[in-house]
Formats: C-alpha cells, sequence, structure tokens
C-alpha cells in the first residue's frame, strides 16, 4: 500500500520516461505505454485531494497560477528554442515575448484575486488556453512545448465546484450552463476529454469501487477503436493502456505522506523544459 507521496513519486518516475520518449530521439516505445498510467493516477489524487482540502478555492487558484508559469515557459521555451521557423513576415521573438508577457500578467492577476472570486481566475485560465492556441496559429509549423495538466486539472477542480454549487441550489440553469462551458474548455487543454470525464468517474464513484473500475475500464477499453491488430493496439492506440492504473488506485491508503506538495509543481514543468532543449540540440 501507498501513500500519496509514495503515490506521486512512482508516477513521476513514469512520467519522466514518458517524456523522455516525447522529446529524445530513438527511445523505447514501451516508455509511453507506462506513461499512459500517470494522467489517470493523478487525476485520481486530485479529486481526492478535493476532498480532504481546507480551501477549494485555493486549491483551484494553486492550479492556475502553476498553469500560468507553465504556460509562458512554454512559450518562452518555444520561442528561443524553435522546431523550424517558415513564417517569415512575422518576428517569432516579438510576439513569444508579447504573448508570454500577457499570460505572465493574466497568472499574476490570477494570484492576486480575492478570495472566493472564482470567475476572475477562470478567466485568467481561459487566456491561458488561448495563448498558445494563438502562437500556434501564428506560427504553424513551430512545433514546440504543449505540455500543461496543470490548466486540465484546474478546470476539473473548477467543474467540481459547480457541480455541488447546482446540487445545492437545485439544479440552477446558470450553473448547470457553467459546467457546461467548463467542460467545453477542458477539451482544448492537454488533458482533453480525459480531464472531465475522469473528474466525473472519480467524483461520483469515490465510495463505489465496483462502479468506478467497471466504469474506468469500459472508458479506458474505447481508446482502442476498431483495430485490434498489434500495431493498432500497441503503436497507434496506446491510450487504452491506462487500464493498468486501476491497481494503483486500490493501492492508495489515502494517507498524505511527506509534505512536499510543491515537489510535483516544480518537477513537471523543469523536466520537461529541460528535455526539450535536449531534444532540440540533438535533432539540429
Amino acid at each position: 500500500m501507498f501513500n500519496r507521496f509514495q503515490l506521486k513519486l512512482i508516477m513521476l518516475f513514469f512520467m519522466l520516461l514518458d517524456h523522455i520518449a516525447s522529446f529524445i530521439p530513438n527511445t523505447p516505445l514501451w516508455f509511453h505505454y507506462v506513461g499512459r498510467l500517470v494522467a489517470p493516477t493523478f487525476f485520481f489524487l486530485l479529486i481526492d485531494g478535493y476532498f480532504h482540502t481546507r480551501n477549494k478555492y485555493n486549491y483551484a487558484k494553486r492550479l492556475f497560477v502553476a498553469s500560468g508559469i507553465m504556460a509562458s515557459g512554454n512559450i518562452l521555451i518555444t520561442t528561443l528554442f524553435p522546431s523550424r521557423i517558415t513564417n517569415g513576415d512575422v518576428n517569432i521573438y516579438l510576439v513569444g515575448i508579447m504573448i508570454t508577457a500577457a499570460v505572465l500578467l493574466s497568472t499574476y492577476i490570477a494570484y492576486k484575486a480575492p478570495s472566493e472570486n472564482m470567475f476572475r481566475i477562470i478567466f485568467c485560465g481561459v487566456i491561458m488556453l488561448l495563448a498558445p492556441i494563438i502562437f500556434s496559429i501564428i506560427f504553424t509549423d513551430v512545433r514546440g512545448v504543449k505540455n500543461n495538466i496543470f490548466l486540465s486539472m484546474a478546470f476539473s477542480i473548477v467543474l467540481l465546484n459547480f457541480i455541488e454549487i447546482r446540487d445545492k441550489e437545485n439544479n440552477n440553469p446558470l450553473t448547470s450552463l457553467s459546467i457546461i462551458i467548463i467542460i467545453f474548455l477542458s477539451l482544448f487543454t492537454e488533458g482533453s476529454i480525459l480531464g472531465p470525464i475522469l473528474t466525473f468517474i472519480f467524483y461520483y464513484f469515490r465510495d463505489k469501487k465496483l462502479s468506478l473500475v467497471l466504469f474506468y475500464s469500459i472508458f479506458s477499453l474505447l481508446f482502442m477503436g476498431n483495430n485490434f491488430s498489434y500495431n493498432g493496439l500497441f503503436i497507434e492506440n496506446i491510450q487504452w493502456m491506462m487500464i493498468f492504473s486501476i491497481p494503483f488506485f486500490f493501492s492508495y491508503n489515502g494517507k498524505k505522506g511527506s509534505d512536499l506538495k510543491y515537489l510535483f509543481y516544480a518537477f513537471y514543468p523543469i523536466h520537461i523544459w529541460i528535455l526539450y532543449i535536449i531534444g532540440f540540440f540533438i535533432k539540429r
């Protein structure tokens, strides 16, 4: 049985392998296999943390601030180390710095947002979401760093907050609309459909283990598609392998363990940026 800290350490190691395969050429494909276990397990712990945190607003706020730092760093790293530039009419450095500054400003606004002002941090989250999209539209052939699971997690916490408000207000139409908007925004984050679906599964079936396993397994196996060949299952559509994270869910003993909550916040962006830069020079 693992406590929260131990489980995170295992997933950080799997994450490292997955991202090595993403950024460094000629690495084993199976590095991506173990990487499929990471996001579901972190979302599992995220929802568990939602039930234990003393301030759910600060929980979301912290994730949005981390997301802003990650987004600005991604754009800056991509600007300094672009894969290639085909749009010669636009100065990538000027645009990159301007967009980075906008994201940093939104991050500061989110950080300084008064207590319980959820809509302000959501607005800042939208800016963090749009910034890399705008950068990609301007520089269509530049392949940079796009990872930002913090934003997916932040929207998941906001989603849970609105779900609880809706339940208390007896299905207020405005709150229901807010839920739909948050789900829609989540689709454009790194987590995409995984974010809201995993959030629903881990939230509603938190105390119903059999139902959790059933719905999680069905969702996982849907990623197999209709190609059951070796190439289809082990090369093209490997996301179904997230089903193997189930044993880790039930190996969690519910205890916190060492209090190093900022380890993940620091390790996640730093290791991605380092690997991207290493890969950049290897591919030159």
